[in-house]
């Protein structure tokens, strides 16, 4: 059985809260809604990579079920279906939900040197300040590297640009232009 991220991390912790344990369930119903043609699950304790008991999943369903997000299809309460509300929430990361659920995705294949969380802003901005020093030992005239940097600072200051650089661009505008705000 394959282990996601999230769960070995939750392993790790050995204590997991309600919006986890709700987060990964869904998760898990959500994953198994094309394998039947109704997208029901036999949920059992073996699907999940963590110590999780019939009575937690049963107690942990009715409290999807509860904010509709999931439907127990049986009495033993072993069988469920993410409802379509459901589905938007694990799309959307837990955004949205009645009740919290904790989402993480983690989803990465046939990549090399990728970097997850802040180090990507730390690339972007190393990236950035590789592009100042090449201008600052340009052959060129002190005019036009400031004016090079002039136009590098509008091109930061863009919307789009803020938009998908965030924050790396805001600390590097300050170098840039120290009168920026």
């Amino acid at each position: 059985m394959r282990t996601s991220w999230c769960e070995r991390r939750l392993l790790k912790t050995r204590i997991m809260k309600d919006n986890q344990l709700r987060g990964l369930l869904l998760h898990k119903l959500y994953e198994h809604r094309k394998e039947s043609q109704d997208m029901s699950s036999l949920l059992s304790p073996a699907d999940f990579s963590f110590p999780m008991t019939e009575m937690e999943i049963i107690r942990i369903g009715s409290q999807l079920e509860e904010h509709g997000l999931a439907k127990c299809l049986n009495s033993m309460g072993n069988i469920w279906r993410i409802t379509a509300y459901g589905v938007v929430v694990v799309e959307r990361g837990g955004i949205g939900s009645p009740i919290e659920v904790k989402i993480t995705n983690t989803n990465i294949s046939h990549s090399v040197g990728v970097v997850v969380g802040n180090n990507n802003s730390q690339d972007i901005r190393a990236s950035f300040t590789e592009i100042l020093s090449a201008i600052d030992k340009a052959p060129a005239s002190s005019e036009e590297k400031l004016a090079a940097k002039n136009l590098f600072g509008q091109f930061l200051k863009h919307p789009l640009v803020t938009s998908i650089a965030g924050g790396a661009t805001q600390a590097l505008l300050k170098t840039i232009l120290p009168d920026h705000k």
